[in-house]
């Protein structure tokens, strides 16, 4: 269901709106589902240089990757290949794209991959807005 219309949504689609929520949560914010979420809310308040942007785009791939007890990643159906940066600035803007293969079937432990997507990250006050990023693909 979309977090702002309540209409249903499917399809990728569904997955970037799972990123957007899951980056946008604090890890433990979620009862019963306590890997689940953003550890680099820790980073706010750090100079902002190429170290703390590494680490940044770092958590960003373990927050998508890591195991629930069920065994699958938080966001089954994204498996990010590649983060890349697009802007960040001293006054706070942060944007970067991800780039990864699409397993519509992920969640029901299949992941036949159906093709690459990118998801573009993009800070709005303290919340990240993701959005699907419909250009080709380099490389």
């Amino acid at each position: 269901m979309d977090r702002v219309t309540g209409r249903i949504i499917r399809g990728f689609a569904h997955v970037v709106q799972s990123v957007g929520d899951i980056l946008t949560t604090n890890i433990g914010e979620r009862i019963h589902r306590e890997w689940y979420g953003f550890p680099g809310f820790r980073l706010l308040g750090e100079p902002l240089n190429r170290f703390t942007l590494v680490k940044f785009l770092n958590l960003i791939f373990i927050a998508l990757t890591m195991r629930q007890k069920n065994g699958l990643p938080v966001e089954p159906r994204f498996r990010v290949i590649r983060a890349v940066p697009l802007a960040a600035t001293r006054q706070g803007e942060f944007r970067c794209r991800l780039e990864g293969e699409y397993m519509p079937r992920g969640h029901l432990g299949d992941f036949t991959v159906e093709g690459k997507r990118k998801i573009v990250l993009t800070n709005a006050g303290n919340r990240f807005t993701a959005i699907e990023d419909t250009g080709a693909l380099d490389g």
